[in-house]
């Protein structure tokens, strides 16, 4: 059987919860920067969402907020299509945010990234 090289299989409330966990959890996040790359999620709106913490967390050390999103989502035209997407995802991850399956979801992570090596 072939693996999957990103997060598809898992779907799209998992990869919302993968960055919900990274938002609500330091450490997580800081072991994500160094565990994931923004191609194991296979929606674009996560894609952004993950690079964009990525950075934010490089430059300042902190958890973007939503607040910080709002700035940056403010940054996409309002006609690119992208836009929508990252509302309804930032959205979709900030419900999951405290998510009772968040060491499950860290667990599988980290199980994902130790059978692509």
């Amino acid at each position: 059987m072939q693996q999957n090289d990103n997060f598809a299989d898992y779907g799209y409330s998992f990869q919302a919860k993968v960055i919900a966990a990274a938002l609500s959890d330091r450490d997580f996040l800081v072991q994500s920067i160094d565990l994931l790359e923004s191609k194991y999620f296979d929606n674009r709106a996560f894609k952004w969402i993950f690079e964009r913490t990525c950075h934010y967390y490089t430059d300042f050390k902190q958890c973007p907020t939503l607040d910080v999103f709002k700035i940056q989502i403010a940054n996409i035209a309002k006609t690119d299509v992208l836009r929508a997407e990252v509302l309804k995802a930032i959205a979709d991850v900030f419900k999951s945010m405290g998510s009772n399956e968040s060491d499950k979801i860290k667990q599988t992570v980290i199980q994902f990234r130790q059978n692509h090596d």
